[in-house]
């Protein structure tokens, strides 16, 4: 695939996901809209269109993918990692918005599920927002980084 046909194909659904990350998550963090993060977690299925944060790791991967060619770059390499860190992000929302984390217990054989009261749940999802707003900013600049005058430099989330 051509860069242009990447570019083209990927970062407007890159850019959704980052949109979405930057305001509407803020905001549900902040009004503390548990079930809405979680419909914004559900993977695409064939019956369900999934979820703004589902959604994007796809065209991310594949996107960091094209930068690619016989061997796999450095740039590659780096967008992943990134990748990889938003997922983790991701995780975390996911344990704030269902309120229970599960619990390792002695040599992780008693798996209770431990609740977590609202501002623990808050707090864990402020951060899982600020660790995916880092991950976020450090694919664009990575993305954006040889992109060529040809395209549109990707804004990163302020």
């Amino acid at each position: 695939m051509t860069r242009q046909q990447a570019y083209t194909r990927y970062v407007p659904r890159i850019e959704r996901g980052r949109d979405y990350w930057a305001n509407g998550l803020k905001k549900q963090i902040a009004n503390s809209d548990w079930a809405a993060i979680t419909a914004e977690l559900v993977p695409p299925s064939k019956k369900n269109a999934g979820g703004a944060i589902a959604k994007v790791f796809s065209p991310m991967s594949l996107w960091a993918s094209s930068w690619s060619g016989k061997t796999i770059s450095d740039k590659t390499v780096a967008m992943k990692t990134a990748v990889d860190e938003l997922s983790e992000a991701a995780t975390s929302l996911e344990i704030a918005a269902a309120g229970q984390q599960k619990d390792t217990g002695i040599f992780g054989i008693f798996g209770a599920k431990k609740s977590l009261d609202e501002t623990q749940r808050k707090a864990l999802a402020v951060a899982a927002y600020k660790k995916g707003v880092s991950a976020f900013n450090k694919y664009i600049t990575i993305g954006n980084d040889g992109l060529g005058v040809s395209f549109a430099p990707i804004d990163t989330i302020d």
